[in-house]
């Protein structure tokens, strides 16, 4: 067996900041797959459906799963049916946390399930907290405008 050598660089040939193509992509060139979308009509996209249709009937599964992946794409995750109570006060959202601890150990959840769970209910914790900061912010501005706007001037010219 040869072993031929090249003088080809390994790695990374090109220094750091440096492009292996300096214009970079034409202005107004398009990829390969939108030119092929400009070749194929709308009656040649109907004949190809209905072809790969066909051939899904008569038992092609790479047709029948090109079919189904575009009209019933299967989910990242199934849905989870908890009862939550709504988390309205970071009070309900730490009991939630809690419960979906408990419902983790009784083995009704995964832990991947329950980690996606609180993650939301964290967000929505962290709502609650910028809300009410931001009422406790509009209380206190409203409470010093309420003492510093009484004050009045007299117009009255006291006698000397």
């Amino acid at each position: 067996m040869t072993i031929r050598k090249t003088n080809k660089p390994r790695g990374k040939p090109f220094p750091k900041g440096t492009s292996g193509n300096p214009g970079g992509r034409p202005p107004g060139s398009r990829n390969r797959s939108l030119l092929l979308r400009d070749l194929i009509t709308d009656d040649d996209s109907t004949t190809i459906l209905e072809h790969v249709v066909a051939s899904a009937k008569q038992g092609n599964l790479a047709a029948a799963r090109f079919i189904l992946d575009r009209v019933a794409p299967a989910t990242s995750s199934p849905a989870l049916s908890l009862d939550l109570p709504p988390i309205d006060t970071v009070d309900a959202g730490a009991r939630a946390i809690d419960y979906l601890i408990q419902a983790v150990s009784r083995g009704e959840i995964t832990l991947p399930e329950a980690k996606d769970m609180i993650e939301l209910i964290k967000d929505r914790i962290k709502l609650i907290e910028s809300v009410n900061f931001e009422l406790r912010i509009q209380k206190v501005e409203q409470e010093i405008r309420d003492e510093c706007l009484p004050l009045k001037f007299s117009t009255s010219v006291s006698p000397n």
